[in-house]
């Protein structure tokens, strides 16, 4: 996950499409590697500024492994407006030997707390 979020805050729509398997999900909202790319590429007026995630469990069987876990974004819209989101998400991968390693079939997030501003530090 740590690769996912560096890449998430990189903003790099192809290189997060190649995580996906080639039929991946990214919720319902996009369905396979293409439809994956040209969702994530629409967010232009988006900057991410921080981007990370921790795991909370992790179960394998086979070559599949259900992760789930919270994030945190926090970021600028429209180059001025800032943001700051958390919640929690969960993701199925599957091990592809040929691709040489773990593929994300299907990846949901639940946001949790969406706020607009400064941050509260109390």
């Amino acid at each position: 996950m740590l690769h996912h979020d560096r890449l998430v805050q990189k903003k790099d729509a192809d290189s997060i499409a190649l995580l996906y398997t080639a039929d991946g999900d990214l919720g319902t909202i996009a369905h396979g590697r293409d439809s994956i790319r040209r969702f994530l590429s629409s967010f232009k007026n988006v900057s991410l500024l921080r981007v990370t995630s921790s795991t909370d469990s992790l179960a394998m069987t086979g070559d599949t492994a259900f992760q789930s876990g919270h994030y945190e974004q926090s970021g600028l819209m429209n180059g001025k407006d800032t943001f700051f989101a958390t919640g929690i998400y969960h993701a199925q991968w599957v091990w592809i030997k040929k691709e040489g390693g773990w593929h994300i079939k299907k990846m949901t997030t639940q946001a949790e707390n969406m706020r607009y501003g400064q941050r509260d530090h109390s």
